[in-house]
């Protein structure tokens, strides 16, 4: 660990550790010995988030560091974990869907139901920007962070469920 750098929480680890069951989660490699590797480097970002993060062996996280595993290959890794896990609510596998299939980088979401966002906010995927009004009702503006951004084009590519959204009012908003 270099000099500044927070610690984890213990409770991260674990869920990182969680999400991969303990076992590296590559194909064809099943070590027990798990070393915490971020899909960006923590120097470029200074980002510990769980979205950031995996548990790989350490053969195959150097494979990562050399570029033989790229970032986009454990993003959809991840993403396949997660949908496997089902790590995110409905309404978040939804969100992740209509972000997959038709981009955009903000939404707005009933204040009422703001639990049900709670994972990709807590990853890291998403991230509160201001308060509104939708059709009367109180809602919060939330936009896709960069790595939401990502993890959305890996959730396509990961062939986890996708709900189909056609329609002017089921897209995702660009910034006001």
């Amino acid at each position: 660990m270099s000099v500044g750098r927070p610690t984890i929480p213990t409770a991260l680890e674990r869920d990182l550790k969680l999400e991969v069951g303990y076992r590296c989660p590559m194909p064809q490699c099943r070590e027990t010995e798990l070393d915490r590797a971020h899909l960006v480097d923590y120097s470029k970002t200074h980002d510990d988030s769980f979205g950031n993060q995996i548990m790989l062996c350490p053969t195959c996280h150097r494979k990562h560091t050399k570029g033989t595993v790229t970032t986009q290959d454990l993003r959809v890794l991840k993403a396949r974990l997660a949908w496997e896990n089902d790590r995110y609510t409905g309404t978040e596998i939804k969100i992740l869907s209509l972000f997959a299939q038709h981009h955009g980088t903000h939404f707005s979401h009933s204040k009422r139901w703001a639990p049900c966002v709670r994972f990709l906010n807590a990853d890291g995927y998403i991230e509160w920007v201001r308060d509104d009004v939708a059709e009367g009702v109180p809602a919060d503006v939330y936009r896709l962070t960069d790595n939401g951004r990502l993890f959305a084009q890996a959730w396509a590519e990961s062939g986890a469920r996708q709900f189909e959204f056609n329609g002017p009012d089921l897209r995702p908003r660009q910034a006001d």
